[in-house]
C-alpha cells in the first residue's frame, strides 16, 4: 500500500518548486521505502512512496522540502504555478508566487499570460509585487476578448529586481453587470528574462 507525504507548494516551499528537480534530489537519497512519483493538484504536492518512511527518513525528506531551490539557468522564462485558474475577484487576488533571482536569471524582460475571460468581463488586471521590497514589479490593464485564448506579452516592467525575491502574482477582473458565473480562466503566467 503506498503512502502519501503532502506539501502545500505556496507554504512549503518558499523558493519555488521544480518537480523534475525534487524527484533527482529525492531518488539521491538512500530511502528505504522506494520512491513512486510526485503528483500536484492545485496548491497540494505529494510525494509517494510504496510504504512509509521512518521518523529519520520523514526529517531528510522535510530537509529536502524546505532547502529546495528550482534550479534555471539562461535566458529564457520561467512559468509560475497558479494557485487559482479560475479568478472571479474585483478586488485582487493571489494567482501564484514565483521566486526570482536576478544573479542568476538577469532582468525581467516581459510578462507573459494565456487567459479566456467569460463574456462580461471587460478587462482584467495583473499585478506582480516584489514580496520582500513592497514594490510594484508590472502593473498592467488588458482589455478582454473574450472570443478565444490570448497571449499578451508586455514590456512594462516598472521596478527592476535586483535582489533575489518573492513575486506575488495578483489579478482582478472588471466589467459591467458581472454575476457569479463570469470569471477570468488563467491558464499561464510567465516571466520572461533574459
Amino acid at each position: 500500500m503506498s503512502q502519501n507525504y503532502d506539501f502545500s507548494i505556496t507554504n512549503d516551499f518558499s523558493n519555488g518548486v521544480d518537480t523534475s528537480l525534487l524527484k533527482s534530489e529525492i531518488l539521491t537519497e538512500a530511502f528505504t521505502p522506494n520512491f513512486l512519483r510526485i503528483d500536484t493538484i492545485d496548491d497540494n504536492l505529494s510525494i509517494v512512496f510504496d510504504f512509509s518512511l521512518s521518523v529519520p527518513e520523514e526529517t531528510i525528506l522535510n530537509n529536502l522540502i524546505s532547502t529546495h531551490i528550482p534550479k534555471i539557468n539562461g535566458s529564457g522564462f520561467l512559468n509560475t504555478y497558479i494557485t487559482t485558474n479560475k479568478l472571479r475577484d474585483i478586488n485582487y487576488s493571489r494567482i501564484g508566487i514565483l521566486y526570482y533571482d536576478p544573479n542568476n536569471l538577469g532582468n525581467i524582460e516581459s510578462i507573459g499570460l494565456s487567459v479566456k475571460p467569460t463574456q462580461n468581463i471587460t478587462s482584467f488586471d495583473i499585478r506582480v509585487i516584489n514580496i520582500e521590497t513592497a514594490t510594484i514589479v508590472f502593473n498592467k490593464n488588458f482589455i478582454s476578448n473574450n472570443n478565444f485564448i490570448s497571449t499578451y506579452n508586455d514590456n512594462n516592467v516598472l521596478s527592476p529586481v535586483t535582489s533575489p525575491s518573492n513575486l506575488e502574482i495578483s489579478a482582478k477582473i472588471n466589467g459591467t453587470s458581472l454575476s457569479r458565473n463570469d470569471f477570468l480562466e488563467i491558464y499561464s503566467i510567465s516571466i520572461f528574462h533574459n
